[in-house]
């Protein structure tokens, strides 16, 4: 029964890690992270990264979703 709690909290603070920003390489947006020399955004991801980029947006509902993995080795 501890070996298991054991596991259960340890799978928590994993993830709490991650959150916190362990992983110090990841970013926000998938597009983003594929494109490393992006100056300026102007399409949906731009709420995050340059809020002043949401006037080149057209009028209307937008919608946009991202899928990121990242491996990191730690020196």
């Amino acid at each position: 029964m501890k070996r298991i709690t054991s596991v259960i909290i340890a799978l928590i603070v994993t993830g709490s890690l991650f959150a916190g920003g362990l992983v110090t390489n990841t970013n926000q947006s998938a597009l983003y992270t594929r494109l490393q020399s992006r100056n300026a955004s102007t399409s949906v991801d731009a709420v995050y990264y340059n809020p002043a980029g949401l006037t080149k947006l057209s009028d209307g509902f937008h919608f946009s979703l991202n899928n990121q993995t990242i491996g990191q080795t730690q020196k």
